[in-house]
């Protein structure tokens, strides 16, 4: 059930929500070391780079692969030097009706149209652009 109302709060965009959440668990039951994971998880999504080192710790000692998992993740984290500073890029946008579209390059190579959709969680793009540039 937890896991299903995370999802949820996760499509609606509150991710600051789901931080709480899984933190409560973490304090209540420390036992639960797969939140422990999932609030780090989290935590880099959301660019909380710190907090995410903070929960990661919290198992990185862990005999098992929730700890190897969060010793890859502090090693990554550190090796790539991240920081809690956001990098900003501007993209134009171009409205149609009540959305809006930008330009995006595949590759580097290949410009597609994008329809910007914030609460989206994930992107897509049409299986037959990408199969025609070698996609499986």
């Amino acid at each position: 059930m937890t896991e299903a109302f995370a999802k949820h709060l996760l499509v609606l965009g509150r991710y600051s929500a789901v931080d709480e959440m899984y933190e409560q668990i973490t304090f209540a039951m420390p036992e639960r070391t797969d939140c422990f994971l999932k609030l780090g998880l989290l935590r880099v999504q959301m660019g909380n780079y710190d907090g995410a080192l903070v929960s990661f710790a919290q198992i990185e000692n862990d005999h098992g692969s929730l700890g190897v998992r969060a010793r890859e993740l502090i090693a990554q984290i550190e090796t790539n030097n991240i920081t809690n500073q956001a990098e900003t890029v501007e993209i134009s946008l171009r409205r149609t009706g009540n959305q809006f579209v930008t330009a995006a390059l595949l590759d580097g190579e290949v410009e597609l149209q994008l329809l910007i959709d914030t609460g989206a969680a994930t992107t897509i793009v049409d299986a037959n652009v990408l199969a025609a540039h070698g996609y499986d």
